[in-house]
């Protein structure tokens, strides 16, 4: 029985340390990106807090801020803690990660008909998240845009409607209550493309001078 304790210890020990590599790689990872962005776009860069604390240790300020041109990018650092999670924004600030089970029942006699099996899910592990109010560092004259960063990315995000009426599917680049929503990935892309857009309006704008 003592050995039986130990090994489960043992187990838990290495799949936490195993959770805690993975977060601190994809966070790695996610600074290399951003700071990619000041070799490709000349970003100015700025951390804000250290990017592996928890939300209630951050205060109120973005996490990280990012000012490319005229635009200033103002980051909320969100883990989906794995790929196989889900997670869901209730408004603003109340949010949950979570991770769904998924089991095949084998149809009754009553249901003998029915080919095949049924596929069930459920939701499992639900974790609460309350994200803190978000207070812009004012950049005058400036294009301010919120954004919440998924790092690590879930396998899927919905949220409830504004209206409270229906829950949505959200994708990379859509907004949700004030905020666009990227990985560090799409964020780059993103941030490129409207890098390249805003110095072709510019350039247009000095040629009708």
């Amino acid at each position: 029985m003592a050995n039986i304790i130990k090994l489960l210890v043992i187990a838990a020990v290495i799949y936490l340390a195993a959770c805690a590599l993975y977060f601190l790689f994809k966070r790695l990872f996610m600074l290399i990106r951003l700071y990619g962005l000041k070799r490709e776009c000349n970003a100015k860069i700025t951390l804000h807090c250290i990017p592996i604390l928890p939300f209630h240790a951050r205060g109120g300020k973005p996490d990280i801020t990012v000012e490319i041109l005229d635009t200033v990018y103002h980051i909320r650092l969100y883990s989906g803690i794995f790929g196989n999670r889900y997670v869901h924004f209730v408004d603003e600030r109340y949010s949950v990660v979570y991770k769904r089970v998924r089991a095949m029942v084998m149809p009754s006699r009553a249901a003998a008909r029915m080919p095949g099996h049924v596929r069930l899910s459920y939701s499992s592990g639900g974790r609460v998240r309350v994200l803190p109010v978000m207070n812009k560092i004012l950049c005058e004259g400036k294009r301010e845009v919120s954004v919440i960063l998924f790092s690590p990315a879930p396998y899927e995000v919905s949220y409830v409607t504004d209206e409270r009426s229906k829950i949505k599917l959200a994708f990379t680049g859509d907004e949700l209550y004030g905020y666009k929503i990227f990985t560090p990935s799409t964020f780059v892309i993103h941030a490129d493309r409207e890098m390249r857009r805003e110095a072709e309006e510019k350039k247009s704008q000095n040629n009708w001078v």
